[in-house]
């Protein structure tokens, strides 16, 4: 699989990945893209 990007392209790439994921933002990233719309709750019904 190419990208057909140059030299400088990939280790900017790299450089923006690498600071994302030391600055800890990896988790929260992943979750706002995965995250479904949440569905209405129904609140707790007491018996």
């Amino acid at each position: 699989m190419s990208f057909d990007l140059t030299r400088g392209e990939m280790m900017l790439i790299a450089f923006i990945l690498g600071l994302v994921y030391f600055s800890g933002l990896l988790p929260k990233i992943a979750n706002a893209l995965s995250r479904a719309p949440a569905p209405e709750e129904e609140p707790p019904k007491g018996e």
